[in-house]
């Protein structure tokens, strides 16, 4: 069975430089890569600074940055991971329970390495909570079809449909463009999951989700996924949640927070 309750479904966290060590042994991450064209011609060369193992649908994100952090200017790893990360387990969402799996996988990409402490004390930013909503009597593409005539009109957030026969779904907002307007641009999605995971996350479900019996009914247009972007602990404040760590996180009982849906639902609908 689905987990039909909030949940985490990913996150970036801020790690300081100093906390961390980098596999200086890695083919990519923090090393100078240089493009050559076919006649042996060097095109460029640069470091990269982030990397992410796309062979593998589960793999984490790493990205080398300075970032400001209580008004000073800091060198930071940031490291980005979904529930994805949890395999066979992806329905069940990021949680207190399964973090030490997270944990353990990030270690084995051997990219970076830091104390679990360090993990659990880092700097949490762009959370996505969750909600997976088995429909009865109607269908995704039905819910779709009345939000979108019941959106109201802004100026800078109006609606985004999709109804595509591989993916299906309204969204309001921009998780990139909200900046310190959390309560009027909080990003807030509905989608059909089952047909997003067949259709762009391929590799990923044919992995983990395909061959696990109990969640053949996915493939129909039943499963609707609510989902919201908290930016930041300032975001988690307008809330009246105090979140700065990826502990508090882990500690806060989804289930009273139901505020995160319902805000932006009724600044974007009738």
């Amino acid at each position: 069975m689905i987990n039909p309750l909030p949940k985490i479904d990913s996150l970036r966290l801020i790690l300081p430089r100093n906390k961390v060590s980098i596999n200086t042994e890695h083919p990519e991450f923090l090393r100078q890569l240089t493009t050559i064209n076919e006649d042996g011609e060097i095109l460029g060369s640069k470091v990269s600074n982030s990397y992410r193992l796309h062979s593998n649908p589960c793999s984490a994100h790493y990205l080398h940055a300075t970032t400001i952090i209580d008004g000073i200017a800091q060198e930071v790893i940031k490291v980005g991971f979904s529930s994805k990360t949890l395999k066979e387990k992806y329905f069940d969402g990021i949680n207190a329970e399964n973090i030490h799996t997270i944990y353990d996988f990030i270690i084995a990409e051997n990219v970076i390495d830091f104390s679990k402490e360090t993990f659990l004390s880092a700097r949490v930013v762009d959370v996505d909570i969750c909600l997976d909503i088995t429909l009865k009597d109607s269908n995704v593409r039905e819910v779709v079809k009345h939000a979108k005539r019941l959106s109201i009109k802004h100026k800078e957030t109006n609606s985004n449909a999709f109804t595509k026969a591989e993916n299906v779904g309204i969204e309001w907002g921009n998780r990139n463009k909200v900046g310190k307007s959390y309560k009027k641009k909080q990003f807030l999605k509905y989608y059909a999951k089952g047909i997003e995971l067949k259709n762009n996350s391929v590799k990923f479900y044919d992995a983990y989700i395909k061959t696990n019996p109990v969640n053949d009914y996915i493939n129909e247009n039943k499963l609707l996924r609510v989902e919201t972007t908290i930016k930041n602990s300032a975001h988690w404040k307008t809330y009246g949640i105090e979140i700065r760590a990826l502990e508090d996180l882990l500690n806060l009982n989804l289930n009273d927070c139901k505020e995160i849906f319902k805000r932006p639902l009724n600044h974007y609908l009738v």
